[in-house]
């Protein structure tokens, strides 16, 4: 097993007499005396939800916490559930819901090797997972239920609903699909839709990323890559406008990332507003990748990809590793773990940082960092833009059932970038439970909003 954990650094430049960022990765190591079964093993096909990491090709159906215990330290810790669990299995997807009836980890699809017969079309749910021994349960749901099936993709958005598309279905051929449900959590219990969707859909693949992202007005989905069932690979991006359920193709202007799948990507915003970050994954005659490439966009038809060349020391080039957001306030996170090169499976964790400072002119919408946080530990910053200054500033925070936690009146704020503290307690003073919360910014005529995330850990 190779005990090694990487985690995010800082470079610092100075050059042109400012103080400038990089983009960075940086690698740490555990000590040398941690005793066998301190660490996940390694592995590849699974998913990392928050800090967790469940399953992978050829494992136990294991669950692993990374704890950050303060000082640049961190701490795998098995995680002990009871419950009916999911089976072993790689190729699943896995997401973090937060919903009135409690937040919790999801894990659908998936198959017991790398293209193997997809498991089944269950769904699990773990809810509260930093809880000492969290039950596993096994959802009911009603609608439509889709076909099992394997490295498929899932996102989840403001609607409190999870969407899933693509992904194989069957072996011997493998027969892809370019369908797309939706699992709405908002009735009890949760219930499936098969979506009618039009415009440019995407090519049946699989091994494909997507990401949930406000790149225009309204939510879209926004996929990449994967492989068709001819076994050609794909390098094109499509979007999902989840109101309208049209498919847009996005035209980009330059050049873009080679085709490739098993990669990941992950959506944040950056100094051009949305972004989706990919890294790694398996190019054409089955060449490992360790690249990472940014798509910015501002509409359908204002796309960019651009090739980001990070210090630091990299990762190896791979494929079948997850990914994951982190948001610090001077800039993006994106955490990896585990994967295949080479040498075969990895169980390291590596962190990409977008450290370019966010510019006050670029920024169109609002946001919070950082996020998720923890009120125990920290506060979170609101941060809106403002076209000219205004002293009738209205902030308001909201559970997802509209329920109000917080209201501001009366803010003064500037001309660009402003921020607001919340320190993550009610009018009362009392400590909120974790969750998704809305924060309504109105100035004037102008209303925005933007969703924060509570995490506090146990």
């Amino acid at each position: 097993m190779r005990k090694k954990i990487a985690i995010l650094g800082l470079i610092l430049i100075l050059g042109m007499g400012k103080l400038v960022m990089a983009q960075v990765w940086e690698e740490i190591r555990p000590s040398d005396d941690l005793p066998v079964g301190a660490l996940p093993d390694e592995r590849n096909g699974h998913v990392l939800i928050q800090q967790f990491v469940f399953g992978g090709f050829d494992q136990d159906n294991d669950l692993w916490i990374l704890r950050e215990e303060g000082g640049g330290n961190w701490r795998w810790e098995y995680v002990v559930a009871k419950g009916t669990a999911p089976s072993s299995r790689g190729g699943h997807s896995g997401i973090f819901v937060y919903e009135e009836l409690g937040q919790g980890i999801i894990i659908f699809g998936g198959s017991e090797s790398s293209l193997g017969v997809p498991v089944d079309s269950d769904t699990y749910k773990l809810p509260n997972p930093w809880e000492p021994s969290p039950t596993w349960e096994k959802l009911e749901t009603t609608g439509t239920v889709p076909s099992a099936r394997a490295e498929h993709t899932a996102v989840y958005g403001y609607s409190n609903k999870m969407i899933v598309f693509g992904g194989y279905t069957s072996t011997g051929p493998v027969n892809a699909t370019n369908d797309t449900y939706t699992l709405d959590f908002n009735f009890t219990p949760a219930s499936w839709t098969k979506l009618n969707t039009f415009g440019d859909i995407p090519t049946a693949c699989y091994g494909h990323s997507a990401v949930w992202g406000q790149m225009w007005e309204g939510e879209q989905m926004i996929v990449f890559g994967g492989k068709d069932d001819s076994g050609e690979l794909l390098n094109d991006s499509r979007g999902l406008d989840l109101g309208t359920t049209s498919w847009t193709k996005i035209n980009v202007t330059g050049g873009k990332p080679p085709a490739r799948w098993q990669h990941t990507a992950v959506w944040t915003w950056g100094e051009q507003g949305g972004e989706m970050i990919i890294f790694g994954g398996k190019g054409e005659g089955g060449t490992l990748l360790n690249d990472v490439w940014v798509l910015q966009g501002f509409s359908p038809e204002d796309w960019k990809w651009e090739k980001i060349y990070p210090i630091g020391d990299s990762p190896s080039a791979r494929s079948g590793h997850a990914a994951v957001l982190g948001q610090g306030w001077e800039g993006q996170q994106m955490f990896i773990f585990g994967g295949f090169d080479r040498d075969g499976n990895l169980n390291d964790v590596y962190a990409f940082f977008r450290g370019e400072k966010v510019k006050e002119t670029l920024r169109e919408k609002p946001f919070n960092a950082p996020n998720p946080f923890n009120p125990d530990t920290e506060e979170t910053k609101i941060c809106y833009y403002l076209d000219e200054e205004a002293d009738d500033v209205k902030i308001k925070l909201f559970t997802l059932t509209g329920e109000l936690v917080y209201s501001w009146e009366n803010i003064s704020g500037r001309k660009g970038l402003n921020q607001w503290p919340w320190n993550g307690r009610n009018e009362k003073g009392r400590v909120v439970e974790n969750g998704g919360y809305i924060c309504l910014i109105e100035a004037g005529e102008k209303k925005q909003k933007c969703k924060i995330a509570v995490l506090r850990f146990r």
